[in-house]
C-alpha cells in the first residue's frame, strides 16, 4: 500500500502559482533597483556639474557659455530625476502589491502542503496499526496452532 494524496494536482498548481508570484516579484524588484541606480547616477552627474560650474566661476567671465551649458544641463537633469522619482514611487507600490500576492500564494501553498503532511501522518499511523493487527493475528494463529498440537 502506498500513500496517495488526493489533492496532489492542487498542490502542484499552488506551487506553480507561488513560483510565478516569486518571479513577478523578482522582476518588479529588479525594475525598481534599475531606476534607483539611475537616480544615483544622475545625482553623481549633478554633483559633478556643480563642481564644473564652480571651476568655471573661478576662471571668470570667459566661461559664460560653459556656465550656461552647465545650467541647462542641471535643469534637464533635475527634470529627469523628478520623472524617474515618480516612476520609482509607482514601482514601489507595484513591488508591494507583488510582495502581498507572493505572501498570499505562499500561504495557500503551505496550507495544502500541511494538509498533505497531516494525511501522510494519518497514512503512516493506519499502516502501522494494520501491520500491528497482522502481527497480532499471526501471533494468535501460532499460539492456537501450538495448542492444537
Amino acid at each position: 500500500m502506498r500513500f496517495r494524496f488526493r489533492l496532489e494536482k492542487l498542490l502542484d498548481a499552488r506551487r506553480i502559482q507561488q513560483e510565478l508570484a516569486q518571479k513577478d516579484f523578482a522582476e518588479a524588484l529588479h525594475e525598481l533597483r534599475i531606476h534607483e541606480n539611475k537616480i544615483q547616477e544622475m545625482q553623481e552627474l549633478e554633483k559633478n556639474s556643480y563642481q564644473q560650474l564652480g571651476q568655471a566661476l573661478q576662471q571668470g567671465g570667459q566661461q559664460t557659455s560653459v556656465m550656461q551649458n552647465i545650467a541647462f544641463f542641471q535643469r534637464g537633469l533635475k527634470l529627469s530625476m523628478a520623472n524617474i522619482q515618480k516612476q520609482i514611487e509607482g514601482l514601489q507600490s507595484v513591488v508591494e502589491e507583488k510582495r502581498e500576492v507572493l505572501r498570499e500564494k505562499m500561504i495557500e501553498y503551505k496550507m495544502i502542503e500541511k494538509l498533505k503532511e497531516k494525511k501522510f501522518q494519518q497514512f503512516l499511523h493506519e499502516a502501522k496499526r494494520s501491520e500491528q493487527k497482522d502481527i497480532d493475528e499471526i501471533s494468535v494463529l501460532r499460539h492456537a496452532h501450538k495448542d492444537v498440537e
